[in-house]
């Protein structure tokens, strides 16, 4: 429907333009003065009714320019730069054990960094914490060994990865639990 509504206004300033077109010429014609004034008067009118109805789409078209220059000199370019990830808040949730939000935050980051490795390390040691959260541990070093495409990347994951579970392999084995009651043994005695 709007552009049924923007073709219309065109056709009405095209036929207002060419309607000007033609009084002017006859109003050149016009030998008197009262002649010519009437047309001179009929095109300023059908000059207004073409700048109205195609106004919208032209002072758009004209205003890109300038608009253009004062982006570039407000914004600096075309085109503004991704921030750097900020890892601020699902540290604070990590520190104050609050894994359920430091995990939302964490997937919200790699989901926009994608190449971040710090994001999956942290990841997964915050899931490691929790041994219900261990097949999620597993799968997220999974897609960072698929996602991440520096060998520096998957060499910090596999680090924080293996670091993570000596420190839960230290928990277990010095707490009152024993490594074989849990059911991923094979991994902690790895």
């Amino acid at each position: 429907m709007i552009k049924l509504s923007v073709a219309f206004r065109w056709l009405l300033a095209a036929g207002a333009f060419s309607l000007i077109g033609k009084t002017l010429a006859s109003a050149a014609s016009a030998g008197e003065m009262t002649g010519a004034f009437g047309h001179l008067l009929i095109g300023a009118g059908l000059l207004i009714a073409a700048a109205i109805a195609s106004a919208p789409e032209l002072s758009r078209w004209v205003s890109l320019p300038f608009t253009g220059l004062i982006d570039s000199i407000y914004l600096g370019a075309d085109k503004a730069e991704r921030p750097p990830p900020n890892y601020n808040l699902p540290r604070y949730y990590a520190h104050t054990l609050r894994d359920d939000l430091a995990i939302g935050c964490y997937e919200n980051l790699i989901e926009n960094y994608p190449q971040e490795a710090d994001a999956y390390a942290e990841l997964i040691t915050v899931l490691l914490r929790d041994p219900e959260r261990w097949r999620e541990a597993f799968d997220a070093r999974r897609r960072a060994r698929r996602c991440l495409k520096s060998k520096e990347g998957r060499a910090k994951v596999e680090e924080a990865f293996a670091a993570a579970l000596r420190e839960v392999g230290g928990q277990i084995s010095g707490g009152k639990r024993k490594v074989s009651s849990y059911p991923m043994r094979s991994v902690l005695m790895a």
